[in-house]
């Protein structure tokens, strides 16, 4: 398991790559942002996500998602090691869970207790319509 501020940061670009797919719909499963070698063509979907590079608000906004996929990594840390969540996965499926997308921990093989997968969703859901926007510089607008 890679440690604390390593896992954040993936799941926080998994959480994007996740915005990206739903609030697009450019991406697929063959784009280069879920791991495979070819992309989409979206160039917002060939980098990593770290906070640098974007104007003051929109480094404002994408600390909040930041910050509250951290949170709840502290707050689920045990269960995330011992059913060995990726971070990918772990950001994916806080955007799926807190966006009501028909999946998300609850339905996913990710975790192997349902109630642990519901308490995980029901966490995420504080954050019901987080989206994101723009072209060259993106937002990310969190749902409260």
């Amino acid at each position: 398991m890679t440690d604390t501020v390593d896992y954040v940061y993936l799941a926080y670009n998994g959480a994007v790559w996740a915005l990206l797919y739903s609030e697009t719909g450019g991406c697929n499963s063959d784009c280069g942002m879920w791991g495979e070698t070819d992309s989409c063509g979206d160039p917002r979907c060939d980098r990593a996500y770290d906070l640098h590079g974007y104007d003051a608000e929109a480094v404002d906004m994408c600390w909040e998602l930041h910050d509250a996929i951290r949170d709840m990594y502290s707050e689920f840390v045990e269960d995330v090691i011992r059913e060995d969540i990726s971070p990918e996965d772990f950001g994916n499926y806080f955007i799926m869970s807190a966006n009501g997308h028909g999946v998300g921990f609850w339905d996913s093989d990710l975790v192997s207790d349902s109630h642990l997968g519901r308490r995980m969703t029901d966490w995420a859901r504080k954050y019901e319509g987080t989206t994101l926007y723009g072209e060259e510089t993106l937002y990310v607008e969190m749902g409260r």
